[in-house]
């Protein structure tokens, strides 16, 4: 199934990247938690944010705009946390495009917070 398809491709790019946490979900929707060097939330509050002040530094908005800088939309409301939730349409060459890119994303973000 093309959800079994997805959860080995992100399963695979958790083990390459250390600021990966967790990858929990179902079929067509998981969640990737991000994590420093430490393995905890980089945003300490996370899921009991405020979601003020500049936002700009968080997890999922920096990778979001990596995402978006490749063409994907792909990002997250609560800090930590990234949603990868893809229309039931999407084919496997589709999903691998967005888990490339992902990957790459995922470099940034290790850089920021797992050096």
């Amino acid at each position: 199934s093309r959800g079994a398809y997805l959860k080995a491709k992100l399963d695979g790019i958790a083990t390459r990247h250390p600021c990966v946490g967790h990858v929990g979900g179902h079929g067509l929707f998981y969640a990737v938690d991000i994590v420093g060097a430490d393995g905890q939330p980089v945003v300490a509050a996370d899921r009991w944010t405020g979601f003020t002040g500049d936002l700009s530094g968080n997890p999922n908005n920096i990778i979001g705009a990596e995402m978006a800088r490749r063409g994907i939309f792909m990002g997250g409301f609560v800090p930590n946390t990234i949603k990868v939730g893809p229309p039931f349409t999407i084919t496997e060459q589709e999903i691998d495009t967005a888990m490339a890119a992902f990957d790459e994303a995922l470099d940034v973000a290790d850089a920021l917070y797992c050096k």
